[in-house]
């Protein structure tokens, strides 16, 4: 019985790390469009996310090209990893396994 809950019990976190994920892809993605409407550097978007995030710049610039291919191009996907049914790691193969596809 203990095994099960503890299956159950990691489900749940896994469901809830993705929702979280989703949500985060998300904003990544608006803040990027948000700068890149404004007047500043073509990176600024890149240096406003490393910062605070406390990652290096090449991350932050990688974090968010894959925020805008996740919302525009998977979109299907991104509506699974919201909803709690697709894994983190199943969408970050995806991005992996297509980053040099038109």
């Amino acid at each position: 019985m203990a095994g099960r809950a503890a299956l159950a019990r990691r489900k749940a976190l896994e469901a809830q790390a993705g929702i979280l994920n989703a949500e985060g892809i998300r904003a990544r993605y608006e803040a990027r469009e948000l700068w890149n409407q404004a007047d500043g550097p073509a990176d600024f978007a890149t240096i406003e996310l490393a910062g605070p995030a406390r990652i290096g710049q090449t991350r932050a610039s990688t974090q968010l090209t894959d925020s805008r291919r996740m919302v525009e191009n998977f979109r299907g996907t991104l509506t699974a990893l919201g909803a709690g049914l697709l894994s983190t790691h199943m969408c970050d193969l995806l991005l992996s396994l297509t980053r040099c596809c038109s």
